[in-house]
């Protein structure tokens, strides 16, 4: 692959999307791994996230305003771990099926988002997403976005 587009949230944090660095909140705080890994995460970001003033029920709240994309990302994930399994005409059925549910939970990613800003306070919980959790990630890509397809998923794929 030829690197176009690179950076990590250690140098350039701002440069991440706030829907990137919430998704891969959700991803390890709820969607991929085990239960104890995901708890594993909670317990990791807590001082954190109580650092920015996030309230000691932060993780169960945020659970509850976010299910609909809690449930829409597992499905992805679940439908995407089963595609190596399938042969070549169920597979092809499948990733049209994929294709829904990654629109699905664009959409319910953008308004959990909305959600959790409503609940926990947009800039308390921007502090938590940019200094918690941006700074341990990556980008690469092997081209750079359009600004109005950043546009686009930040407004949920609508």
């Amino acid at each position: 692959m030829n690197v176009a587009d690179a950076f990590t949230g250690r140098t350039h944090r701002e440069l991440f999307m706030p829907t990137q660095i919430f998704d891969m909140l959700m991803q390890n705080a709820y969607v991929v791994g085990s239960e104890e890994q995901a708890a594993a995460f909670r317990r990791s970001q807590m001082g954190d996230a109580m650092q920015q003033g996030l309230p000691a029920h932060f993780w169960s709240r945020l659970e509850i305003v976010t299910a609909p994309y809690i449930a829409d990302a597992r499905a992805v994930h679940g439908l995407g771990r089963s595609l190596a399994n399938l042969d070549r005409t169920e597979r092809k059925r499948v990733r049209d099926e994929l294709e829904i549910l990654q629109r699905d939970a664009c959409g319910s990613r953008a308004d959990a988002l909305a959600a959790a800003r409503r609940e926990f306070g947009a800039e308390r919980f921007d502090r938590f997403l940019y200094g918690a959790i941006a700074s341990n990630m990556f980008h690469a890509a092997d081209q750079v976005p359009r600004a109005a397809q950043l546009r686009w998923i930040e407004n949920g794929c609508r």
